[in-house]
């Protein structure tokens, strides 16, 4: 199983969808959950 979460992981197209589909929803006046269970992308991640 950690080769799975490795694979997606490393999907850039994947991570490009979560942002968007955030966005769509929120723009819709839609609530979003975005849950996560990697740590190494916090670093990446912009800080509101």
């Amino acid at each position: 199983m950690p080769a799975v979460y490795a694979a997606i992981a490393r999907d850039e197209p994947r991570d490009n969808l979560i942002p968007k589909n955030v966005l769509k929803a929120s723009e819709a006046k839609r609530p979003d959950v975005v849950l996560i269970g990697r740590r190494d992308n916090e670093a990446s991640s912009p800080t509101p």
